[in-house]
């Protein structure tokens, strides 16, 4: 855990009077108070057990709850003297409301003064993420560069956006004793687990009988994503490292020899984000390379397109260790500390190319340092000290 201060000094240069920021650099909207980054950063805290960090978590949630719009959404970012407000650029974040309800209810299990003004602002934010189901069916629909993967291909039922509302369903029942959302949780996970996970067993549960017919998975892994044209069974790490957080995977060894796999196919142990990656001529090639607002990032092995991401990386590396694969855990945390050995003034970027080992995009940025912080506490922490994030 060689980093570890310098990780916890990276979040606290992103704290401002109203929480914390993406990044302390001046650069696009990083310097702005995101719901994702600052939840993230927020995770972190609570695990380092660092004060100051906490207070900063703290004053992001209730910022952020300030601008909860009339229908319960609240904005991806925020300007940090609230004269700018952002619900997304060309489509609007459904992660972003989905993070802020885990970390508010996170502050209202430690600073529980706050549970009377949290609940009933979570509960509007969970109405709103109903209401994407469009259909009442009990999936959200997100729309394509509806969530972190801003400028990639997913899109439709995607399963990382529903895992976080699982989390946060999770969360609220045991801080708020809500037996409602106890049952709300139990019945999405269930839905969850007969539409993406294969088993070709279709029962009620099935969104799209026809296309489950054809969804045979054999990676090991769970599908990212289906739509009406059919499943993408493309490798997600937030999402994977989500269902083995949530303790959602009854044979986990499954993920963890897919994560041993792709470290050997690519000799490296800092895992892409997505894989495989999308190359020129591939069918999803022309949706990737238009998708994008400042600049195009998304070449070969970079940002989303298998680029590999510390705070998934790190989810994962927690993931992994909850559930017994230490030594696993322990080698991915061993990779990221190897390329920032090499790389001493990019430590905590945005991401990592796994083909040239070299650093990418925005550096440093607090969920980077969160990242690493999330492998130092899987390879140092008791399980039960993490497991109380999870609700668990």
């Amino acid at each position: 855990m060689k980093y570890y201060q310098e990780a916890i000094d990276v979040l606290k240069q992103c704290i401002t009077e109203n929480g914390f920021v993406a990044s302390p650099i001046v650069k696009d909207n990083y310097a702005r108070i995101w719901s994702r980054d600052s939840m993230i950063a927020g995770v972190a805290s609570l695990l380092t057990e660092d004060a100051e960090c906490i207070e900063s978590f703290r004053k992001s949630v209730l910022y952020l709850s300030e601008y909860q719009n009339k229908f319960g959404q609240i904005p991806s970012n925020v300007s940090s003297d609230g004269k700018s407000v952002s619900f997304g650029s060309l489509v609007g974040r459904v992660d972003a409301t989905s993070w802020w309800i885990i970390g508010a209810c996170l502050i209202s299990k430690n600073f529980p003064e706050y549970k009377s003004e949290l609940q009933p602002r979570i509960i509007k934010a969970f109405d709103i993420l109903e209401a994407w189901e469009f259909n009442g069916r009990g999936l959200i629909y997100t729309p394509l560069g509806g969530n972190w993967a801003d400028e990639y291909v997913s899109q439709g039922y995607v399963l990382y956006d529903q895992l976080l509302r699982l989390w946060g369903f999770k969360l609220f029942a045991d801080i708020f004793e809500d037996q409602q959302r106890k049952m709300d949780y139990d019945n999405k996970k269930e839905l969850v687990i007969a539409n993406y996970k294969s088993d070709n067993l279709i029962d009620k549960n099935v969104y799209h009988p026809s296309a489950y017919s054809s969804f045979n998975n054999k990676s090991g892994y769970w599908a990212s994503a289906f739509f009406p044209a059919g499943y993408d069974t493309r490798w997600d790490a937030a999402a994977n490292a989500l269902v083995l957080l949530l303790g959602l995977e009854n044979e986990p060894e499954k993920i963890a020899s897919a994560v041993e796999l792709m470290a050997q196919q690519n000799r490296t142990y800092q895992i892409p984000v997505f894989a495989p990656v999308i190359s020129k001529g591939d069918p999803d090639w022309s949706l990737l390379s238009h998708n994008y607002s400042y600049q195009f990032k998304n070449n070969p092995n970079e940002f989303h397109n298998g680029g590999s991401w510390p705070v998934f990386t790190g989810l994962l590396s927690m993931g992994l260790f909850l559930n017994g694969f230490d030594g696993l855990s322990g080698k991915i945390f061993q990779a990221q500390e190897l390329s920032m050995d090499n790389n001493e003034s990019d430590m905590f970027t945005e991401f990592w190319n796994i083909k040239t080992g070299e650093p990418g995009g925005v550096n440093p940025l607090g969920f980077s340092a969160a990242g690493y912080l999330f492998m130092a506490h899987a390879c140092s922490s008791e399980k039960e000290t993490i497991k109380l994030l999870w609700g668990c």
